[in-house]
């Protein structure tokens, strides 16, 4: 994703544009093909619309924003270690609703993980935050909106499978995100058509591709230990 996402901001796309054509087209794309081949499953009831709804709005809409203003108020290093605290959240989360227990072995991997990241990212300079506080508190809001999608997931998955979840949550985002931004992504794509491939690739890979998986796992493994697992994204993305 990162890598990917570099490439277009350096083309000159906004972030904004860029987020907006990712969930966009993601919910489009993922809406149309559960019409055509699955469109019983889409049935769900009345009283968990709001569940949807809060998915979609917290967890795609305001985590993409909030992360966004993240980065325009803190080196990229310093926004990924404060992304990265997103498993802890999940963890307390996760033993409030989910009943997943917090033992000791899970607190040591917390630990580790978020001091990996903060080696990862080279973040340990304290003029990485100083004098940052709207920065500071918009990367922990980042990082709770960002964990909140493994809790969110979680209680939707006891209920329906994760293409369906999946089709409600992208379509709960990208509606605010259109409304907010739909314009200038319109016009930024038709400025720069050589970077419909780019923006086609976080569509299909890094967001239908990776938050299927993400979801299919959530299945069969606690919700803490899945957002422990994913911080192997900032390894992937150093190596890369």
């Amino acid at each position: 994703l990162g890598v990917v996402s570099r490439g277009l901001y350096d083309g000159g796309l906004s972030a904004q544009a860029v987020v907006t054509v990712r969930a966009g087209a993601a919910a489009a794309l993922l809406l149309a093909a559960m019409l055509l081949l699955r469109p019983r499953a889409l049935r769900v009831r009345l009283r968990d619309v709001p569940l949807f709804a809060a998915y979609g709005l917290v967890s795609v809409a305001a985590f993409y924003l909030l992360y966004f203003v993240t980065i325009q108020q803190l080196s990229v290093a310093a926004a990924a270690v404060l992304l990265y605290t997103a498993p802890a959240f999940v963890a307390v989360a996760a033993a409030l609703t989910l009943g997943e227990p917090l033992t000791r072995i899970k607190l040591a991997a917390l630990a580790l993980t978020l001091a990996g990241c903060t080696l990862v990212a080279k973040a340990y300079e304290p003029a990485a935050f100083r004098g940052q506080l709207l920065g500071v508190l918009t990367g922990l809001g980042a990082g709770f909106t960002y964990g909140m999608y493994s809790i969110f997931g979680k209680h939707a998955l006891k209920r329906y499978d994760p293409w369906v979840v999946q089709t409600y949550s992208l379509l709960a985002g990208a509606v605010p995100l259109l409304l907010l931004f739909g314009r200038e992504a319109a016009l930024a794509v038709a400025r720069s058509p050589e970077a419909l491939p780019a923006l086609a690739y976080l569509a299909l890979v890094t967001t239908l591709g990776a938050y299927g998986l993400y979801l299919t796992g959530l299945q069969s493994v606690e919700a803490s230990h899945a957002a422990i697992l994913s911080t192997v994204e900032p390894v992937v993305a150093a190596v890369l």
